[in-house]
C-alpha cells in the first residue's frame, strides 16, 4: 500500500488492473523474502541467542533476498524505461518502486519484529526448542 500510495498522493491516475497486477506480484514477493528470512531465523534460534541468530540470518539470506529484489526491480525499471504504453510503462515503476520497498521493509523492519516478538514466537511455535537466554 506504501507503493500505490504514490500515485494518489502525486495525482497520476492508475489503472485499476494495474493496481490489481501490482499488489498481487508485490504481495508474492514480499512474503517470499519474509519467509526466507523467518525460516532462517527460526532454524538459527533452535541453537544460538536472539542476536547471534538474528546475525547469522542476515547473512545467510541477505544475498539471497538482494539478488532476487535486484532482478524484479531492474526488470520493472527496464519496462518502465522501454515500454511505449503508458500503462506499461507505469506498471514498471510501480513494480520496481514496489520491489525496493519489499526489500527494504523485510531487511530492516522484520528482523525487529522477530527480536521484539522472540518470547511471543517461542510461546506460538510448536516444537520450537529455542535456545533459552
Amino acid at each position: 500500500w506504501i507503493n500505490l500510495a504514490f500515485p494518489y498522493f502525486s495525482g497520476n491516475p492508475l489503472c485499476y488492473i494495474g493496481y490489481l497486477i501490482i499488489s498481487t506480484v508485490q504481495l508474492g514477493a514480499t512474503v517470499d523474502y519474509a519467509i526466507l528470512l523467518t525460516t532462517h531465523y527460526t532454524y538459527n534460534r533452535k541453537t544460538m541467542t536472539k542476536k547471534e541468530a538474528l546475525r547469522a540470518t542476515m547473512r545467510e539470506s541477505f544475498s539471497s533476498i538482494l539478488i532476487s529484489g535486484s532482478i524484479l526491480s531492474l526488470s520493472g525499471f527496464t519496462l518502465r524505461f522501454t515500454s511505449s504504453n503508458q500503462i506499461v510503462s507505469d506498471l514498471g515503476l510501480l513494480l520496481g518502486r514496489g520491489t525496493i520497498l519489499s526489500m527494504l521493509l523485510v531487511v530492516f523492519f522484520l528482523p525487529a519484529l522477530l527480536t521484539l516478538l522472540d518470547r511471543l514466537i517461542i510461546k506460538t511455535t510448536l516444537r520450537a526448542d529455542f535456545l533459552k537466554e
